[in-house]
């Protein structure tokens, strides 16, 4: 299962540069930023390069200008296509969305062999293996660099992206290789980000860096090559990136059973629902020591449990055989160990608007269960899952239209009264974490974890 796979590519190595924020974008809701009516650049020699973190398994066009030129995840690859009858299609799988990915894109028509006129780079490594591949004529223009307006994000109305995106570049006049925006870390091998400042942009070369939350479409390559924001505010900056990667709710893991399948949407945090129906999902950073925190705000919810579970018991069975938490149904109890290990306590439910906080001690294996604040469950023993790995866990039933929005320290789809950091300066939680508790990033666990 991804999320229990060594971290490489997820952010988890310390790097002397640090990317500090990204944007992240809801496809449902209209969310885009665009140049508008670009002056052409360069259209034979350019490269693209940006880091990605998918929220969404859906068909989604991240960048498109005019009729022809995209760059595009057709399914799990990754669909390029320069202008009517020229595309690259990888044989290479996007299917984890827990992770950071680093696309690059360097182009040079003028190049006299076809393969070399189209490079493309995925976590540095360039892609050689293509189920399409009709590269571009030698000093073709690509619909990539022309004058209409250039989407990130937006396709049409159909394709829109969704997830976060950091780092975003446009290289006007040079072909850049992957080496020239990243690098491997020398101890862990893990692909890592470097500074851009020494680039030579071009004069229509572009640099997001989603660092000044009211201006998020400001351009830092120096060129004021501003882009028109489109249902983008300071709410969708988020400090989940490829240096400091946040835990969010898995979209494609559902469990073993059955299940009823909610909406997943805001950067994989908050999950909905128009009727009735079941479902659950699973965290995308798993624990086994260190202490933690999360939050989350519930509407109209008849039943939930929201709290952790045993990685090995969503691999080898039914998802009600290994979770814990807080259970908010005629009146509120903890469970552990699945249905059948339950108190007796009448906690008391969860009316809507509250913020529920999970504090999990995987060192002295308790969870303390806050609701707005208040420790309604104290220091209560984690059972069978004691000394084992554990992902945050929520499963859900409503009568009705319902949702949890949930807050794992950098993207939250409600807006926060406050804004509190762990002890270590990361995440933006409703409530400050207990002492001692910190997000679940892979900072803190380089630390902690």
């Amino acid at each position: 299962m991804a999320f229990t796979d060594r971290l490489a590519n997820r952010g988890s190595v310390s790097t002397g540069y640090n990317i500090d924020n990204s944007c992240v974008f809801e496809g449902g809701n209209n969310e885009w930023v665009y140049l508008n009516s670009p002056t052409a650049g360069n259209r034979d020699i350019f490269t693209f390069s940006f880091w990605f973190k998918r929220s969404e398994s859906k068909d989604a066009i991240v960048v498109w200008q005019g009729t022809h030129g995209r760059i595009r995840f057709q399914s799990d690859d990754i669909r390029l296509r320069f202008d009517n009858g020229h595309e690259l299609e990888t044989t290479r799988k996007i299917r984890d969305y827990s992770a950071w990915y680093h696309l690059v894109i360097a182009c040079d028509s003028t190049q006299g062999t076809a393969a070399n006129r189209v490079k493309m780079y995925v976590n540095g490594v360039q892609e050689t293996a293509f189920e399409t591949a009709t590269y571009p004529d030698q000093n073709d223009d690509s619909a990539l660099m022309t004058t209409d307006n250039l989407y990130l994000s937006a396709g049409d109305g159909d394709f829109d992206y969704s997830g976060y995106i950091a780092d975003f570049c446009i290289i006007d006049g040079t072909q850049y290789a992957a080496s020239d925006f990243g690098e491997f870390d020398e101890d862990s091998g893990i692909w890592k980000p470097k500074d851009l400042s020494g680039l030579t942009f071009g004069s229509e070369g572009v640099w997001l860096k989603f660092d000044d939350s009211s201006s998020m479409g400001a351009d830092s390559s120096g060129n004021s090559n501003n882009f028109t924001l489109t249902n983008i505010a300071a709410i969708n900056q988020t400090t989940d990136t490829p240096t400091n990667n946040f835990c969010t709710w898995n979209p494609v893991n559902l469990g073993t059973s059955g299940v009823d399948t909610w909406t997943i949407t805001e950067g994989a945090t908050e999950l909905t629902r128009a009727s009735s129906g079941w479902s659950h999902y699973f965290g995308t950073i798993p624990v086994s020591k260190g202490k933690w925190y999360w939050e989350a705000e519930y509407q109209n919810m008849a039943y939930s449990v929201f709290g952790f579970h045993d990685v090995d018991a969503i691999i080898s069975g039914e998802p009600t055989t290994g979770f814990g938490g807080f259970v908010n149904y005629n009146g509120g109890e903890m469970r552990v160990d699945g249905l059948d290990n339950e108190t007796t306590n009448n906690y008391g439910t969860i009316a809507d608007n509250s913020i529920i906080g999970v504090a999990l001690n995987m060192d002295d294996n308790q969870v303390t269960i806050y609701i707005n604040n208040t420790a309604t469950v104290s220091n209560f023993s984690i059972g069978n899952s004691a000394n084992k790995t554990v992902v945050p866990y929520v499963r859900l039933h409503a009568a009705s239209a319902a949702s949890c929005s949930t807050n794992f320290g950098s993207a939250v789809a409600y807006g926060l009264a406050s804004a509190e950091a762990d002890e270590n300066g990361y995440g933006s939680f409703e409530f400050a974490p207990p002492s001692g508790y910190y997000a679940i990033c892979t900072k803190n666990l380089a630390e902690f974890g």
